[in-house]
């Protein structure tokens, strides 16, 4: 696993998105609530699942392409050493975060801004799910 992920830190390093080593709850519970998942484009879900199917490069390129409107960032969970890709629309908490190597590339955890906790967060990591939706205003 280790040298998967340090893979994928050369892949995202190649396209100038910055790799975080912490807990993913550390990185949402620092920010305020953003907004939210509807500025997720079907288009950048697509492409994010299949990079999470091939893991190619030129998939990871194709998210970056989708839109100049988005920040990523990688993140290595410290805990789990599960690896994330935290999309950003506007300031505060991502939009969405997509696990790279989730168990169901379909399977979708939602939580409310407002009921974000370690353990909401915990069970997501540990669920190995694709997608986290953090949605509404706390």
């Amino acid at each position: 696993q280790q040298t998967e992920l340090t893979l994928q830190a050369q892949q995202f390093r190649a396209l100038n998105i910055p790799t975080v080593e912490d807990e993913l709850y550390n990185l949402l519970a620092g920010d305020e609530a953003g907004p939210g998942p509807s500025g997720i484009s079907p288009d950048m879900r697509a492409a994010l699942k299949n990079y999470m199917l091939t893991h190619d490069i030129v998939s990871l390129q194709k998210i970056l392409e989708s839109g100049p409107s988005y920040r990523f960032v990688h993140l290595i969970d410290v805990n789990s050493k599960q690896s994330f890709i935290l999309v950003y629309t506007g300031p505060g908490r991502p939009a969405l975060v997509a696990n790279i190597n989730p168990r169901a590339t379909d399977k979708v955890f939602r939580v409310k801004n407002r009921d974000l906790s370690r353990e909401s967060v915990v069970d997501f990591v540990e669920s190995r799910a694709a997608w986290l939706l953090l949605e509404g205003r706390p």
